[in-house]
């Protein structure tokens, strides 16, 4: 496989260019949050601020809690953004705490970085995860996902496909291991890559099984790479148990299969549909039942009651 950093050359010459209900599962490789600790080669200027941030060790949004109160952390992330210089974040993007390593990344990520996409491969070789409070919503990221969504939801939507920056996140996605589906499929929507690109998109998906690549090709090379399709495809299928990661994806490989209208395919669907029928025991106020029979009925298969 193309080493991690093949993907620079490419970038250099590459400029212009329904929500998943699956959760970003950690890697077991992560490591666990770190406790509150002053490394002393920080400068002094920045103690104070980065043991505070330490201390709270949670990656909090601005607004938190019912009332929408302002976050004490955000504070301590401006206080950080505003006091430290760019050559002090990179480095702090390498502290034991991965709550100030994160929010690090946040200020490098605000201001447009050149270099993120290194501080970016650093934190996907080696990514740790942080708890996070968004609102009222507390969870778990790795670290490298949050870099990338900072600076994801900083471009403009109508910039994102040529904007330098994210397709060189994007190019390092596509070709490092470590990426997760998250970040995949957010860089397959980011736009169309050049050709070049194939030979590693078709890698990741057909020997690598990653189902976010698969659909790209089905959007872009779908008669290039029709018979292998049809078989990454109907293995996913007939490998997943759709109650418990959801229907968006089991829907979306039902529709993509039948695009093909092979006659081959028809019984292969009907049996998973009768098999797994968490297309109909979803929650009270979905309407999948509805989708998928209007699917199924659109290609003439009535026989999955």
């Amino acid at each position: 496989m193309k080493s991690l950093f093949s993907y620079i050359l490419i970038v250099t010459s590459f400029v212009s260019f329904g929500q998943s209900v699956r959760k970003e599962q950690p890697k077991e490789s992560l490591a666990a949050p770190d406790t509150a600790t002053v490394n002393f080669k920080i400068p002094q200027h920045l103690r104070a601020i980065v043991q505070n941030i330490a201390i709270i060790d949670e990656v909090q949004s601005k607004y938190i809690g019912d009332g929408g109160a302002e976050s004490d952390n955000y504070r301590n992330y401006l206080q950080l953004q505003k006091l430290a210089s760019t050559k002090e974040l990179v480095s702090l993007t390498y502290d034991t705490n991965s709550v100030v390593a994160c929010y690090a990344s946040w200020a490098l990520a605000d201001e447009s970085y050149p270099d993120l996409p290194a501080v970016f491969a650093h934190f996907l070789k080696n990514d740790k995860v942080v708890q996070t409070l968004r609102g009222c919503i507390k969870s778990t990221k790795s670290i490298s996902t949050e870099l990338y969504y900072r600076y994801w939801n900083k471009v403009d939507e109508k910039a994102k496909a040529d904007d330098r920056l994210l397709s060189q996140l994007d190019s390092t996605i596509i070709y490092t291991s470590e990426a997760g589906w998250l970040l995949k499929e957010r860089a397959f929507q980011n736009r169309v890559y050049p050709p070049c690109y194939n030979d590693q998109i078709e890698n990741l998906a057909f020997l690598q099984n990653s189902i976010e690549a698969v659909f790209y090709l089905c959007d872009w090379y779908r008669a290039a790479n029709s018979e292998n399709l049809k078989k990454a495809l109907i293995e996913r299928l007939q490998e997943t148990d759709y109650s418990k990661s959801g229907t968006d994806e089991y829907y979306r490989i039902l529709d993509e299969l039948l695009r093909f209208r092979d006659a081959e395919i028809k019984p292969v669907i009907i049996k998973k549909l009768k098999d797994d029928q968490s297309w109909k025991n979803s929650e009270p106020w979905s309407n999948d039942e509805v989708r998928f029979k209007a699917l199924a009925r659109s290609y003439d298969i009535y026989e999955i009651d």
